[in-house]
């Protein structure tokens, strides 16, 4: 996954944490983590809601960092607007 991908590319520093982003308790700290990961892409799919208890205004925050290019019942595909 990604994290090795980073590992790879990165060696000897720590390896980042995505579920971090799909934690945020507020839309200031998932700017700051958006902005940390240089994210292009943040997928929310059945594996990150089960992984994570998003906050009940992720999407609305994600909405407001990012436009929706997928959005289906069980999948959004968000591409962060830079």
């Amino acid at each position: 996954g990604w994290t090795g991908h980073q590992q790879q590319w990165r060696p000897g520093q720590p390896m980042p944490d995505p579920l971090r982003l799909y934690r945020a308790a507020s839309g200031e700290e998932m700017t700051v983590l958006l902005r940390e990961f240089d994210a292009d892409w943040v997928l929310l799919g059945p594996q990150e809601r089960q992984a994570a208890s998003l906050h009940p205004q992720w999407t609305d925050w994600m909405d407001n960092q990012a436009d929706r290019v997928v959005d289906l019942d069980d999948l959004i595909l968000f591409r962060i607007r830079k």
